[in-house]
């Protein structure tokens, strides 16, 4: 629960977290906050992938990462991984993810800090034209899914 009494809700941020490939910008970024105060005290890296471990929608976001998005993910249970996604950095109160399709690369930045945590996604598109059009179909779910996630990694 928020310190409010109540239950934690994820809501749409500014973009302040820098595009995790030096040298590059990302063609797109959004980020999603939750008041930390109700998350376990656990690394961020074990919080989301037990998070997405019992969720209801973890089906449908994996068939849009690997199937419409065409992202080339691991096993969903491989240790150097979350939910097929590569851990490039994993902290306590960071994790970094990558994954690349055909399409794009994909980061997904978690960061937790100031009583928040923060999920940043940034795209890059490998080429012009198909990559937009289909994050132009998936991005609307992505935007409306994002914040239902990080406030079930507060509530549990």
């Amino acid at each position: 629960m928020a310190a409010t009494g109540l239950p934690a809700r994820g809501r749409r941020v500014p973009v302040t977290e820098r595009y995790p490939v030096a040298g590059y910008a990302a063609d797109y970024a959004d980020a999603f906050a939750v008041d930390a105060a109700g998350a376990p005290p656990v690394p961020l890296e074990d919080l989301f992938r037990t998070t997405l471990d019992g969720w209801p929608a973890r089906p449908l976001v994996g068939f849009a990462h690997r199937r419409l998005l065409r992202f080339q993910l691991a096993p969903r249970r491989s240790p150097e991984h979350v939910h097929g996604w590569r851990i490039v950095t994993a902290e306590p109160d960071v994790v970094v993810l990558r994954a690349l399709s055909p399409w794009m690369s994909g980061h997904l930045v978690g960061r937790r800090s100031g009583g928040e945590i923060v999920l940043t996604t940034f795209l890059r598109w490998a080429r012009p034209g198909l990559p937009r059009l289909v994050w132009a179909l998936v991005g609307p779910a992505h935007r409306r899914v994002t914040p239902h996630l990080l406030a079930r990694c507060v509530r549990g």
